[in-house]
């Protein structure tokens, strides 16, 4: 008795995992100063290279304000493995949902979302991205980062010393 197709021949989808970045002052979660150029930094990884573009979808959530803490999904920028930045890949979308193109034969790339230095002293502000199930892959349990957007003023409360003016 043959089986019509087995479990090895239907597509999978693929798994999806999402890092953080690492650096001296990343801490869980990931904290940054306002006026920190570089943004909020974190990595999207897959297990194996999309033959096709694949779209992720990610939910942003907290206590940051897109436009008033950190900069709209349209500005953010995706660095690849290899070091180039590509373009157009991430798009705002209705409802806190962001979605970021990997590109085909690619299984890593950064993401930077420019945080805004307000003139105000502000508390600490957050916001959380979570990646979705969506169709082309299944997200492993845990792909939740959060990102602590720390005022300038408040920088030596987490043992940072502030930057100068004008820094």
């Amino acid at each position: 008795n043959e089986e019509s197709g087995s479990k090895d021949s239907l597509p999978q989808p693929m798994a999806m995992d999402i890092n953080l970045s690492t650096g001296p002052q990343h801490l869980a979660p990931y904290t940054v100063l306002e006026s920190d150029p570089d943004g909020a930094l974190f990595r999207l990884s897959l297990n194996k290279a999309p033959t096709a573009p694949l779209p992720i979808i990610l939910s942003i959530s907290g206590s940051a304000v897109m436009g008033a803490d950190y900069a709209d999904p349209s500005q953010w920028l995706v660095r690849m493995a290899d070091g180039t930045e590509v373009p157009g890949l991430i798009t705002g979308l209705s409802g806190g949902l962001v979605s970021v193109t990997i590109p085909a034969g690619s299984m890593m790339m950064g993401v930077r979302g420019p945080v805004i230095a307000g003139t105000d002293i502000d508390p600490d502000r957050t916001f959380t991205y979570t990646v979705l199930n969506s169709n082309g892959y299944t997200v492993r349990s845990g792909q939740t980062g959060t990102v602590l957007i720390v005022d300038d003023a408040h920088a030596q409360d987490h043992g940072w010393t502030p930057p100068a003016p004008g820094d």
